[in-house]
Parts: C-alpha cells; structure tokens; sequence
C-alpha cells in the first residue's frame, strides 16, 4: 500500500491520452462518414427536387441516374418515366388540338362564305334555299365531330 505510485501514475496518464486520442479519432471519423452518407443522399434528392421543379415549369426533359438499386434510384426511375409520359402527353395534345382545329375550321369556312352569299340582296329564293341546307348539313357535321372528340 505504501509502495511508490509514479509508474502507475504514467501508465494511467499514458493510456488517459490513448483514450483521448483514439475518441477524437473516432469523432472525426464518425463526422467524415457522416458527411460522406449525408452527400450520396442528400445529392440526388437536390437533384430530383430540381427536376421535379423542371416538369412543374413544363421543362418535360428531365434525366437523372437510375442505375442505383435502391428507393432512390426507384424514384429517379419514376421521375424520368414521368417526364417522358408529360412530353408524350404534351405531343398528343397538340396533334389532338390540331386536329380539332382543321375538322372546325373546313365547316365553320364552309357556313361563313354560304351565310355571306345569303345575305345578298339578290340571291334568288331556290340559290337561298339550297346554301341554307348546305349550312345545315355543315352545323349537322360540326354536331357530329363534337360527339367524336368530346365524348
């Protein structure tokens, strides 16, 4: 009991500093992998949030890495799927109004020239008559293609 301390005092300071050391080698590699698992994480979520944000502009050519095999590559797989639905969707749109527009507009030219002619002051009763059914006709096939494109 009586016996001299000092070379169990150092043995204790030595491996007091081995604690030290050895605790903030692992706090800062605790930080490091942290960071590291935060940025393979958070990077492609920023990137989809910006894509997302892209297609909500109507930016519909979106691409992002869907080669990983896990939810996030799941959901960039979405994404990019949805972005080339929007574009397909946008482009038949347009054929579809296009459409609509030249089915409208050879009737509407069709009734507007025969309703100028009628309006003449000289157009004989049978001429009148006859441009009368012919707009008939044309507001008949306009009923007709409302039924084709709107039902």
């Amino acid at each position: 009991m009586f016996a001299e301390s000092d070379s169990i005092e150092r043995i204790i300071d030595h491996l007091s500093h081995k604690f030290w050391l050895v605790g903030l080698l692992t706090l800062l590699l605790t930080v490091i992998t942290v960071f590291i698992l935060s940025r393979v994480i958070t990077q492609p979520v920023l990137r989809m949030k910006k894509a997302t944000e892209q297609l909500s502009r109507g930016n519909h050519n979106v691409e992002l890495y869907t080669h990983r095999k896990d939810e996030l590559g799941d959901l960039a797989t979405s994404i990019t799927l949805l972005s080339q639905d929007l574009e397909r969707l946008k482009n038949e749109r347009n054929e579809f109004l296009g459409s609509i527009s030249h089915e409208l507009r050879t009737p509407l030219t069709y009734m507007k020239g025969y309703t100028d002619i009628i309006s003449r002051k000289e157009i004989s009763t049978t001429d009148r008559n006859r441009y009368i059914k012919i707009i008939q006709e044309e507001t008949e096939h306009l009923a007709d293609l409302k039924k084709i494109y709107l039902n």
